[in-house]
């Protein structure tokens, strides 16, 4: 699954928020020597309960818009389909079947 995000850097918390249909994801860390990014993953990981190594920034390693590849299918529990809703609700989906 390939997300398009944008992501905030230094913020005061990790969080994912959606602004205006789009998914923004928060994170503490400065955007300085790829403490940013290496944060999202690190976050993103938690949040959907998967491997960091199943993340992949396909685009925008120096940007805060990103593209996002997510190489795991999401198991069937109610959490995860709950997330996935939410995640749905929250970005542009870029590739369904990635």
């Amino acid at each position: 699954m390939k997300l398009e995000i944008k992501v905030i850097p230094n913020a005061k918390k990790n969080e994912i928020i959606n602004r205006d249909g789009k998914m923004v994801v928060k994170i503490s860390a400065p955007a300085v020597n790829g403490k940013a990014n290496d944060e999202l993953v690190k976050f993103l990981s938690r949040y959907f309960k998967i491997k960091k190594s199943d993340i992949n920034i396909i685009k925008g390693k120096k940007s805060r818009h990103k593209i996002i590849s997510i190489q795991r299918d999401f198991p069937t529990q109610p959490n995860m389909q709950n997330k996935n809703v939410q995640l749905i609700g929250l970005t542009k989906r870029i590739n369904k079947n990635s």
